[in-house]
């Protein structure tokens, strides 16, 4: 489901991160291949990273019923 796709996405930013990319080439990149955040607008650099930090916070068991992002 959502989530799952939430953490590969999340995965590729990390990796991307790792690699010295910055938020707002990493939202490039993910806009130019046709990827959406999950309200399908584009990706930011900003809120992109925002959500990498809140991601990487959370607790991979939890269960992620209550994740609006609003």
């Amino acid at each position: 489901g959502v989530v799952s796709s939430r953490d590969t996405l999340m995965n590729e930013v990390a990796a991307l991160l790792n690699e010295g990319h910055t938020g707002a080439d990493i939202a490039r990149q993910l806009n130019a291949s046709g990827q959406r955040t999950a309200s399908g607008a584009q990706f930011t650099g900003q809120n992109l990273l925002r959500d990498y930090r809140a991601w990487q916070r959370k607790p991979a068991e939890t269960d992620n019923t209550n994740t609006s992002g609003a």
